[in-house]
């Protein structure tokens, strides 16, 4: 990882952050969630055009969106939790920390509501 002198711009600094700290953390697992986040999400924007002879596919698309909600949020903590490894300065590391239990919290939080969600649709 190239130093960043005091000379080097705040982008320039954030930059080589990004490069050399966040990006490494990013697991495939996480790449591939996005990825079906973002597919589902044109699929069923696009889903008269593409699909307009199957009526199932947007049922189709519409699990794989609500499991990808489901998946990325913890893939995120645990990417946040892994950036947190690469920073120096208890005071970013602090931070970091904190924004690794948010981001649990967070997960937690939308996996209960998505149990009640459920629970609500099974029982009516």
């Amino acid at each position: 990882m190239p130093s960043s002198s005091s000379s080097a711009s705040w982008l320039e600094q954030l930059l080589v952050f990004i490069w050399y700290t966040v990006l490494p953390a990013v697991s495939g697992r996480l790449w591939v969630g996005l990825a079906v986040l973002v597919f589902s999400a044109l699929n069923l924007l696009l889903c008269e055009e593409i699909w307009p002879h199957t009526p199932q596919a947007a049922e189709l698309f519409m699990a794989c969106l609500c499991g990808g909600l489901l998946v990325v949020p913890w893939l995120v903590a645990r990417m946040v939790q892994r950036v947190t490894a690469g920073v120096s300065g208890w005071f970013w590391r602090l931070l970091w920390h904190l924004a690794t239990v948010g981001c649990y919290a967070a997960a937690g939080l939308l996996l209960v509501s998505a149990f009640i969600g459920l629970v609500v649709v099974v029982v009516e």
